[in-house]
């Protein structure tokens, strides 16, 4: 407590409630236990889960919430109570904040938790819950946030926060032992293609993919887009793939029946099958990637990765994504948004270049090619020395391998 005092003094910590301040959250209090501490906890998360859905199916996924609700109410209870004898009162949060991290607690879910108190407050008081009430429980809960907020950052708290988040994010099992992940979201990418988001932490080198099994089939997806904590779902590691259904196609058939809440088996993650540059490896002169319909993932995923991975001299890398038509282009936000690439987007079947930047939202310095992707459209587009080729997709013509390896300079490395 006196540790807390000196930080108080230097700005580094929120001010103590003053004794005014932590009689009227004492009185207030008692005058909410007359309603039952049972229906002020039930009225707490009702409020809770009410503002912020995503919480019982991740902070409290599997929780039994009725000794969740009785374990709150005490520990809020002991701590008014102990308003006065601070000396005694900021060991038990120091120890409660530690254990906290273990429960894979944030600073965000105090703010959730805060609010959520003085809603329940203001509905269960009404008029009793004056302005000086509201104050003097935000003054409290200030200092009560900010105390086990500072426990669970000591090296004990982090070491059972690192713990719970392993337990947590570790894919859950079938009955076969294999890992299945929570479908969290599906969103129509193209007339035959999805956005399929996963709840799921991966270790995954760019370019690597997952392998989904259905029935005895195996088909790989290489996820653009791996979170290890997206916003968008409540702050849980996610990972996203695009899957394009195929007319003659049960896996690709099987993955578009699915919606979010779906469960779905996958092996992995794996390294791709070749990368554009080795992790012991001096960033090379020129990078090229070329990806056709799904196959721009993972060369995007890579494209990604490169710009980002070699500090303030990244490579030249080039990019080269081709479609059919507009219609048909995937990813287009993520490869519009790459820093430092080259994007160059080609179209097999499209006639006007100013229809493709207008459908697009392209800019007028974007690279539009409207041709087939053949030797002659590369040769081109790639007149300067390659280190680095990669080619992923449907099967290129084939004069257009060759002048991968035909530019000018070095014979660079390719792979299909």
């Amino acid at each position: 407590f006196a540790a807390y005092q000196r930080r108080v003094k230097a700005a580094a910590a929120p001010a103590l409630p003053t004794a005014d301040q932590a009689a009227l959250v004492q009185s207030t209090w008692a005058e909410a236990k007359k309603l039952g501490l049972n229906t002020v906890g039930n009225l707490f998360y009702k409020t809770m889960f009410t503002d912020f859905p995503e919480l019982p199916e991740t902070l409290f996924k599997g929780v039994n919430m009725a000794e969740q609700q009785a374990k709150l109410m005490g520990m809020l209870d002991s701590a008014v109570g102990l308003l006065g004898d601070l000396d005694t009162l900021v060991p038990i949060l120091q120890e409660s904040g530690v254990r906290h991290g273990g429960y894979g607690t944030e600073p965000r879910h105090y703010a959730m938790v805060g609010q959520s108190l003085m809603k329940t407050l203001s509905a269960g008081l009404g008029d009793k819950l004056t302005p000086e009430a509201t104050k003097a429980w935000l003054a409290v809960y200030a200092v009560m946030q900010h105390v086990m907020l500072e426990a669970q950052d000591t090296p004990e708290g982090q070491r059972l926060f690192a713990a719970y988040q392993r337990r947590a994010h570790a894919p859950v099992l079938n009955d076969d032992g294999l890992p299945t992940y929570h479908l969290l979201e599906v969103v129509l990418e193209s007339h035959n293609t999805r956005r399929m988001t996963f709840q799921g932490k991966l270790d995954l080198i760019p370019g690597g993919h997952m392998c989904v099994l259905d029935n005895g089939i195996i088909r790989n997806y290489t996820p653009y887009h791996v979170s290890a904590s997206n916003p968008a779902f409540g702050g849980v590691p996610t990972f996203s793939i695009i899957v394009k259904k195929y007319t003659n196609g049960p896996l690709s058939t099987y993955m578009h029946s699915l919606e979010a809440g779906a469960v779905v088996t996958m092996t992995g993650p794996k390294a791709p099958h070749a990368l554009p540059i080795a992790e012991d490896e001096e960033a090379p002169t020129h990078v090229v990637l070329v990806g056709g319909g799904t196959g721009i993932a993972p060369v995007y995923s890579m494209a990604h990765s490169i710009c980002r991975g070699h500090g303030n001299r990244p490579p030249k890398t080039t990019l080269v994504v081709s479609f059919a038509n507009c219609a048909e282009a995937l990813l287009v936000p993520e490869l519009k948004s790459l820093q430092n690439v080259t994007v160059v987007w080609n179209f097999s079947r499209e006639t006007h270049e100013d229809e493709v930047r207008s459908k697009l939202g392209l800019g007028a310095d974007a690279l539009v090619v409207l041709k087939h992707l053949s030797a002659s459209t590369l040769k081109g587009l790639l007149s300067e020395p390659i280190s680095r080729v990669l080619l992923c997709g449907p099967a290129f013509p084939p004069p257009t391998r060759p002048h991968l390896c035909r530019t000018p300079g070095p014979r660079p490395r390719s792979w299909d």
